[in-house]
């Protein structure tokens, strides 16, 4: 009898998950005809997060630096529920000459600020300083230039979402990403106190972690990559998170709720011995 409870287990967590599910196929009908400005949609995370949006039934206004592959993505789309507003996140006066651009369109309902990059695992003393400002620009400051000028506009709507796409490295400083798990901390902990400041109003905030996603930005290098996702896997939870409006979302699940509180528990001395021998410049 006394193994009874733990047989049940099982039993209950293949019952959450079900249960789950059937909550989030309800969420992302609320998608449906919904207008999403995903900026940061030409490659990667980004791409597959505005494909899987568009099956779903959602309007999409895409946008990155200007590239083919940004319009190759738009062919891709129905050209009657899609529009393409090109432009570089760190270039302000593009930013908000977008924004003027996208609010003279149809009102809109969520924002993906998606658009990141990383500094190749390099060293912080490899790096110059034109290359830390490019990492800061693109993974903090334009989102938060980006939701600073679309806040006044998003709450005068009834249901409004603005959602950043961080990582998680920004839990803890890791090797060769200094910069970047700076950038991602500040966007994490930037979305927690907007989340708190927006609390009464009608715009939620959103901010997913990420783990590893087999993209072009770290397929090359060669520190490991536990739980592996592919782009369209990451797609789905991203989507998820947003339908279901929650605040802090991590995955894979494993890394969100296993390694990674296990890592900030690692005593300093012992984190900093074993992390250099985890992971290799690039």
């Amino acid at each position: 009898m006394a193994q009874l409870p733990l047989l049940l287990l099982p039993l209950l967590a293949t019952l959450a998950y079900f249960l789950r599910r059937r909550r989030h196929r309800h969420a992302l009908r609320t998608l449906r005809a919904k207008h999403v400005w995903l900026v940061g949609a030409s490659r990667g995370i980004g791409r597959a997060t505005a494909l899987h949006l568009a099956s779903l039934g959602a309007k999409l206004t895409i946008s990155s630096r200007p590239s083919p592959s940004l319009n190759q993505l738009a062919d891709q789309l129905d050209k009657n529920l899609v529009s393409v507003v090109p432009f570089d996140v760190t270039d302000r006066q593009a930013l908000a000459h977008a924004v003027r651009s996208v609010l003279n369109g149809p009102p809109i309902d969520v924002v993906i600020a998606n658009a990141g990059i990383n500094h190749d695992n390099l060293p912080f003393s490899a790096l110059s300083e034109t290359q830390v400002d490019r990492v800061l620009d693109t993974n903090f400051r334009s989102v938060a230039h980006l939701f600073s000028l679309l806040l006044p506009h998003l709450k005068q709507r009834p249901d409004a979402l603005l959602c950043a796409i961080s990582s998680m490295a920004a839990y803890r400083g890791v090797n060769g990403g200094s910069v970047y798990s700076a950038s991602k901390a500040a966007l994490t902990t930037f979305c927690q106190a907007l989340d708190v400041e927006l609390y009464h109003s009608s715009v939620s905030v959103v901010c997913v972690h990420p783990g590893f996603v087999l993209t072009s930005a770290i397929s090359h290098l060669k520190n490991p990559k536990p739980f592996l996702l592919t782009p369209h896997q990451a797609a789905v939870e991203i989507v998820n998170a947003i339908a279901m409006k929650y605040s802090h979302y991590g995955f894979p699940w494993l890394m969100e709720h296993v390694v990674l509180p296990f890592s900030t528990c690692v005593p300093t001395s012992v984190y900093n011995y074993l992390m250099p021998k985890l992971s290799t410049y690039g």
